[in-house]
């Protein structure tokens, strides 16, 4: 039976861009309710701006990696799409005492869709930008960005058709103010994804 693009495009597009939206967006704020025509302001002292530190942790200096399974339980924490699982590749944190440089060169997503149907996608994301660090946080100024999914295969009933990168594209959000603890082969950064629940991404030492 020949498989059907635009069926398995479709829903998956609106799925997985209901979740990343999901995992990268913040909450709106409640309106503030409306003061009334005839009340007179009080004006209220101004606050300073709180800076962020602009120290740089010493101990991030270096190459950190994260390999297939952790990326795999990381992935299905803060895209919690069914079904959504990272089957080769690696995500690569490097830190320059300034910069800092967020990416997966290559990986492999599967999207399981029932019994001998599933979708394979191979493609890249990285994220650049500063850094500082203070009081146990780091800070992450991104600068650019890009992704790119290389190419869709679809496997369905024995049928398979690949297809260029159109269908739905994937990255993971740069944690942007984030606990961390920072030890000499090993780096965990705490984020949120689609949930309120913590994430920790879990990194070893390579350089």
């Amino acid at each position: 039976m020949p498989i059907s693009h635009r069926s398995l495009w479709r829903p998956l597009a609106l799925l997985l861009a209901a979740a990343l939206l999901a995992a990268c967006s913040e909450p709106t704020p409640s309106p503030e309710p409306t003061t009334p025509a005839t009340a007179i302001p009080t004006p209220e002292p101004e606050e300073p701006a709180v800076e962020p530190p602009t120290g740089q942790d010493p101990c991030l200096l270096g190459t950190w990696r994260m390999g297939t399974g952790d990326l795999d339980l990381m992935t299905a924490s803060l895209v919690p799409v069914p079904g959504l699982h990272v089957t080769a590749g690696e995500l690569i944190m490097e830190f320059d005492g300034e910069a800092f440089n967020y990416h997966a060169d290559i990986f492999v997503l599967r999207i399981d869709l029932g019994p001998g149907s599933y979708l394979e996608g191979d493609g890249r994301f990285g994220t650049s930008g500063t850094y500082t660090t203070g009081d146990g946080l780091v800070y992450f100024n991104s600068i650019g960005s890009d992704q790119d999914i290389l190419t869709w295969t679809a496997y369905q009933d024995g049928e398979v058709v690949t297809m260029p990168g159109t269908g739905p594209t994937f990255s993971l959000p740069t944690p942007g103010e984030s606990p961390y603890r920072c030890f000499p082969d090993r780096l965990e950064i705490d984020t949120r994804g689609a949930t309120p629940t913590t994430v920790t991404m879990f990194y070893s030492r390579s350089g």
